[in-house]
């Protein structure tokens, strides 16, 4: 969801797992997968949620989802400011962002400063590395997915796009024990991601690195935005991406929050106090010639 949607100008709503039901979606990770709204704003991302959650006998994540983390999460918040928010230290970053990325992350920080708000800074605690849970998520992602698709992707025959099929083949290669040490690794980040944001409502990284860039053969362009977003999915984390500005040339930039596992409801509050806060200059195309 929030790829798509950081790229694109709108809100990317990526709940905890459970809130949304996957039954009779194409899986691919039963891990990681999880289904949410891209939206117009982080209300309609509500109000789409409220549509789409609830328990279901077909996916057991929707089972174990606490009724009242989801009820909390689609309540439309009152009047006030946002919540104690955190600021993910630049060294904590797990890509390095291009020159947009950092014009758009500044601009992003002076527009809360100037609204009179300052993110606490936040350094992860040791041994939480957002770099390292971006690879454990694509050790996890393409284990699983090889056990879904490993003989569509072994099949010469079958028209996959070669970026795609390598993926998929790569995860036949991954010893069960290293993903094994990846699952156990990523039990102990949800903990201590948990116990670390505490106190706090959210934490605010960056989402992209870049604009989208024209695709390429090998796919390598957007290699930033997959390092930047996957860390959420490995800690099975609430993330919503909110529109942050544009680059030179007019395409669409973001910024995240992030909270721990069943922390929606506080996260959705925070976003949609910084949403307005956040929000670029409305661009409109010059429509004078049709006398409008």
């Amino acid at each position: 969801m929030r790829a798509p949607a950081a790229l694109n100008g709108v809100v990317g709503y990526k709940p905890s797992t459970g809130v949304i039901s996957r039954a009779g979606c194409l899986p691919l990770s039963d891990t990681l997968d999880v289904l949410g709204p891209i939206t117009r704003n982080v209300a309609d991302a509500r109000l789409l949620t409220q549509l789409l959650s609830g328990p279901d006998f077909g996916d057991a994540a929707t089972l174990a989802m606490p009724a009242a983390v989801a009820v909390a999460a689609l309540r439309q918040p009152g009047c006030r400011g946002p919540g104690p928010v955190a600021l993910l230290a630049p060294e904590a970053w797990p890509a390095t962002l291009a020159e947009a990325g950092l014009r758009t992350w500044r601009e992003a920080e002076e527009n809360l400063a100037r609204a009179g708000y300052t993110p606490t800074p936040w350094q992860p605690p040791a041994g939480l590395s957002f770099a390292r849970m971006a690879d454990d998520n694509s050790l996890v992602l393409a284990y699983e997915a090889y056990r879904y698709y490993g003989a569509l992707a072994e099949d010469p025959a079958q028209p996959l796009w070669e970026v795609v099929r390598k993926r998929i083949a790569a995860g036949g290669r991954i010893a069960q024990a290293d993903y094994e040490a990846a699952l156990q690794r990523r039990a102990a980040d949800m903990a201590a991601f948990a116990q670390a944001m505490q106190g706090l409502d959210a934490l605010l990284m960056p989402a992209c690195d870049q604009a989208a860039q024209p695709l390429d053969a090998d796919d390598a362009r957007h290699a930033g935005l997959g390092k930047l977003l996957r860390p959420a999915n490995f800690l099975g984390a609430a993330a919503i991406s909110l529109p942050a500005g544009n680059d030179a040339a007019g395409m669409p930039m973001a910024v995240q929050l992030l909270a721990p596992a069943g922390g929606d409801a506080a996260m959705l509050d925070c976003a949609a106090a910084l949403e307005p806060l956040l929000a670029p200059a409305p661009r409109r195309p010059d429509l004078s010639a049709w006398g409008l």
